[in-house]
């Protein structure tokens, strides 16, 4: 594998503000060049390539003074984020690991490798959910994590999504790129993704919370300043101890129907935007665990309850926060349903109080359960937590809140969230 850090562009927002280009501004006490020398040392990179075009001289001559195995392209004129890769030159082998040169990133490659060749995947697009989807390139996946679309960032359309951005980092086969045309302004998300995409290429997300960050505008370059002094940036992601707060969906974040055919996700409790808000800000992750039964019951399609989830957290995604993922049950145990599908009507072994989705979310995220905790409204919520050895909260349930001893009674999602993350 191979390392080939993008940074050609001409950083027109960024020098608004900063004399040096991007890759060189302050990053704690080094700059970007040196955490992507970083990156390559302490993994099995073979060599890292730098494609570069406006102030190219000044990134050059600090990259000289550096003993690292590295060559330099300089553009001429600008080819874009993928133009810049079709050189005669460059003619990497195997898999190329790209990484767009405003990113501040602190990510686990081999995780992030090992899922590309467990996928046999042509592009592997790393990406995350984020609190500026609006300007964002946005994908959606199907059950497998393939890609099945993707939106650029200066869409016109409506659409809805799981606010899965692409986060500037790629994982590329080398013989990928002949897709590419020589001496064209060309850019990866645009035209080879798109191009992947329709020749009908095996592209997918890795969907994951390793801190990444474009630092391409004055404010989210000094968020990643402050987060440099948080715990947000932390250079131990390689341990599995990652945080979560585990949201029950209705009667949690949503209200929830009486009559138990299906509640709207987005009849949202009042503070429900502001809790998300804090936990986005903090070293949590927010996932949502939720039996969606009606499935089962015929209510409602597997498909209708994905799609009311891509409309929520589009939403959310507007508000300028979001869930870190999303786990469902569509099974029901007992029959007798009118209209009930019987492919769901199963003893399963996701439906709370069962921790099927808990160690799925576990697995998928390296969640330490001992550090995490679950807001839930039901006894399956309760049960389902200390089954985990997870720490429960019950809220909008006093007398289960009373019968398990809970010290406190929380009415609401804000109030207990208020309560954990000062």
């Amino acid at each position: 594998m191979d390392l080939a850090i993008i940074a050609g562009g001409k950083g027109t927002r960024f020098s608004k503000f900063s004399k040096k280009p991007k890759v060189l501004s302050k990053f704690g006490k080094k700059n970007l060049v040196d955490l992507y020398f970083k990156i390559f040392k302490e993994n099995q990179i073979k060599k890292i390539f730098f494609f570069l075009g406006h102030n190219a001289q000044i990134i050059e001559r600090y990259i000289e003074k550096k003993n690292v195995n590295c060559k330099v392209f300089t553009e001429k004129r600008a080819l874009g984020t993928a133009g810049c890769l079709v050189n005669k030159n460059f003619n990497p082998k195997g898999d190329l690991l790209v990484i767009m040169g405003d990113i501040a990133t602190n990510f686990n490659v081999k995780k992030f490798y090992d899922y590309h060749k467990k996928k046999n995947s042509d592009i592997t697009l790393f990406v995350h959910p984020n609190d500026h989807p609006l300007d964002s390139d946005i994908v959606n996946l199907d059950e497998d994590s393939r890609v099945i679309k993707f939106y650029s960032k200066n869409r016109k359309k409506l659409f809805y999504s799981d606010n899965l951005a692409t986060a500037g980092i790629y994982l590329i086969k080398a013989n990928i790129l002949k897709l590419l045309k020589k001496n064209i302004k060309q850019d990866i998300s645009k035209d080879l993704i798109v191009t992947s995409l329709k020749r009908k290429k095996r592209v997918f997300g890795y969907k994951s919370f390793d801190y990444v960050k474009d630092m391409g505008t004055k404010k989210r370059y000094f968020q990643v300043l402050r987060d440099l002094k948080t715990k947000k940036f932390d250079f131990k992601f390689k341990k599995k101890n990652h945080k979560a707060i585990f949201l029950d969906r209705d009667g949690v974040l949503n209200r929830e129907k009486k009559n138990y055919k299906y509640s709207n996700p987005l009849d949202l409790y009042p503070g429900v935007i502001r809790s998300l808000k804090k936990i986005n800000k903090s070293n949590y992750l927010s996932i949502v665990i939720t039996n969606q039964p009606a499935i089962a019951k015929g209510f409602v399609t597997k498909e209708f309850v994905i799609k009311s989830h891509k409309i929520l957290q589009t939403f959310l995604g507007n508000k300028n926060v979001y869930l870190n993922d999303i786990f469902f049950c569509p099974h029901h145990p007992h029959k007798g349903f009118k209209g009930e599908n019987k492919k769901y009507k199963i003893v399963c072994n996701c439906r709370k109080p069962k921790i099927g989705l808990l160690l799925k979310a576990k697995k998928q995220y390296d969640i330490d359960f001992k550090k995490s905790f679950f807001i839930g409204n039901s006894e399956a919520d309760y049960k389902a937590a200390i089954k985990s050895n997870i720490k429960p909260y019950i809220i909008n349930n006093k007398i289960l809140s009373d019968k398990i001893g809970q010290k406190r009674s929380f009415s609401s999602l804000h109030q207990v969230i208020k309560y954990l993350i000062k």
